[in-house]
């Protein structure tokens, strides 16, 4: 049995899959044997763009990284606790918590590029985190009417019903 299914939930009748976790076969199809990556990923069950971002880390590094290498990638997702990341690996969250711990060691260990551990082009570097969307949006329901609103990093948008669209709101 494929540990990477068993991870992801998807011979558990889950149905849920994490890219990182199908690593090894994208190195080993797409890199090496030079299948097409919306074939793999449909037939992985992976969204196509999020599989050429991590085909796309997997040659800049130039092998399969180690298991706690992708972890602390996997990390970089804030939608992701050490729960979720040791699940997606087939580890416990205290594994998971000891890969946070240690990641500027496994950093150092196996350099991947910055910009490459950011494979997902939906994730950006300086997205802020849940607890900082919810505590902003617990502000600017505490403000309302009380003027202009900044919110780095997050985007406002209002409705406009003679447009029958939303218009993006400047924010600084």
């Amino acid at each position: 049995m494929n540990i990477a299914r068993l991870a992801s939930g998807v011979d558990c009748g889950l149905g849920s899959t994490h890219p990182l976790a199908f690593a090894g076969q994208l190195w080993h199809r797409v890199v090496i044997n030079q299948e097409q990556v919306a074939r793999v990923a449909r037939q992985l069950g992976i969204e196509a763009g999020v599989c050429r971002g991590v085909v796309r880390m997997l040659k800049g590094f130039g092998r399969v990284p180690s298991r706690e290498r992708l972890a602390v990638i996997c990390q970089l997702d804030h939608g992701y606790n050490d729960a979720d990341v040791g699940e997606v690996f087939g580890e416990s969250a205290e594994w998971s918590a000891s890969v946070r711990r240690h990641a500027a060691l496994i950093r150092e260990a196996e350099p991947i590029a910055a910009q490459l551990e950011w494979y997902d082009e939906g994730l950006k570097p300086f997205d802020p985190t849940p607890s900082e969307i919810l505590q902003r949006a617990l502000e600017v329901r505490g403000n309302r009417g009380m003027g202009r609103i900044t919110s780095p990093g997050i985007r406002s948008f209002a409705w406009r019903p003679r447009a029958a669209s939303f218009v993006q709101i400047r924010v600084d």
